[in-house]
């Protein structure tokens, strides 16, 4: 028998088979890395976002704590008069309840409820004045009553005869950029020489609107409402305030947005903007009553 020469035939792929699969399995690779990575984006904003919220809900805490203690004295204090002569807490009856700037203060760390302006226009600083007490204020381990970042108060001799010691803070709210990064921070006449200390990250602003009550009557329960909110320039009496309004205009902690994602944001004043630096930007609003005014 004659030897066959021939070889068997083989299966295989042709060239254009091959670059056809390999064309398919890039798209179907791209897929996958551009579902991948727009999955982790959305991931990494949301995870932004819900931090930014956080922070913006602790600023709120903080600042709604002290409002509802804005103006507040306390009862047994306030001597009566007669029998072993006049005692009147002066010193409680003309302090202001709350104070404000349309820009920082000149010095954050004067004495109780004599915060001054800087000069200009910025961001909106808030001060908080009213007497700690056991039932207002964070005490230390020695029951003394401290200020927004834990430092203790020195007491002061008011009244008389016969005299009683008390205890006044002055909170103090406003942003700085001293860090390198914009926060909120507070401080108050018992701070330490270094000054404020920031108690929520990323604020890149706070404007604050008064709510006045400008025909304010103990009597007349009615007139106890505000009649109009305007910002410090325009309050026309402090001790007429009963309510505050706070926009605090937040930011993430790093840039997020992509060039297919909105630039723009409202602040809060609700004029448009467009992010400077690819960060979500968004302005949280709350409004506070001051539940101790009193009318003197």
């Amino acid at each position: 028998m004659k030897p066959n020469n021939r070889r068997a035939a083989q299966g295989g792929f042709s060239l254009v088979e091959i670059l056809v699969s390999l064309v398919i399995g890039l798209f179907v690779v791209g897929a996958v890395l551009t579902n991948y990575i727009g999955s982790g984006t959305a991931g990494n904003q949301q995870s932004q976002i819900s931090q930014m919220t956080e922070d913006a809900q602790i600023a709120f805490m903080m600042l709604a704590r002290d409002a509802q203690m804005a103006g507040y004295v306390e009862a047994e204090g306030i001597l009566a008069t007669g029998g072993g002569g006049t005692a009147t807490f002066a010193r409680l009856k003309d302090f202001r309840p709350v104070f404000g700037c349309n820009n920082s203060f000149q010095t954050a760390t004067v004495a109780f409820g004599t915060a001054t302006c800087a000069a200009g226009t910025g961001s909106h600083a808030l001060e908080v004045n009213y007497q700690a007490t056991t039932a207002t204020a964070v005490l230390t381990s020695g029951g003394v009553p401290t200020d927004c970042l834990g430092n203790e108060i020195t007491p002061e001799a008011v009244g008389g005869p016969p005299t009683v010691n008390a205890y006044f803070v002055s909170n103090r709210y406003y942003v700085s950029s001293g860090t390198g990064r914009p926060e909120l921070h507070c401080a108050s006449q018992a701070a330490t020489a270094s000054g404020g200390q920031p108690i929520a990250e990323n604020v890149q602003e706070m404007r604050v609107w008064y709510g006045e009550a400008v025909d304010w009557a103990a009597a007349t329960p009615a007139t106890r409402q505000p009649v109009r909110y305007v910002t410090a320039s325009d309050v026309t009496q402090w001790p007429s305030v009963v309510a505050v309004r706070v926009c605090l205009l937040m930011r993430t902690a790093e840039p997020v947005l992509t060039a297919e994602d909105v630039q723009t944001y409202r602040d809060c004043a609700g004029a448009t903007q467009t992010s400077p630096d690819r960060r979500i930007y968004r302005a949280f609003f709350s409004t506070m009553a001051l539940r101790n005014k009193v009318g003197f």
